[in-house]
């Protein structure tokens, strides 16, 4: 079923991406902007608790992004609201047609970011 393998494709990504940050994170790397504009370090135990779309969030407001962070803040912000449809079951008649035919760049996106991502 290629709704289960969008599915666990996305798992993947998102528990790479997650890892990635983590790692980040544990040496003090990812500081996004706090209250009235002071840098805040985020920690390895917010970034386990994130879906993914808190972890997009987090790559694009990082302070100093490296360049694979913008490359997984434009990835999994594309590939979120897609992962939200089929993972929440939410696919009307129009919505399924229309994940079912981007659902290979979707895939693309996604092998694209792991082959990427630091492992």
């Amino acid at each position: 079923d290629w709704k289960t393998g969008f599915e666990d494709a996305c798992k993947i990504v998102e528990k790479f991406s997650r890892k990635y940050l983590s790692r980040q994170a544990k040496i003090g790397n990812v500081q996004i902007p706090g209250k009235g504009g002071a840098p805040k370090n985020i920690t390895k135990d917010e970034v386990n608790k994130m879906p993914l779309g808190a972890l997009a969030d987090i790559f694009c407001k990082k302070l100093t992004p490296l360049p694979i962070d913008t490359l997984l803040c434009d990835g999994l912000k594309r590939i979120n609201p897609d992962r939200i449809a089929v993972a929440h079951n939410t696919l009307n008649i129009r919505a399924e047609r229309r994940l079912r035919d981007g659902v290979g760049r979707q895939m693309w996106r996604i092998d694209n970011l792991l082959k990427k991502l630091p492992v």
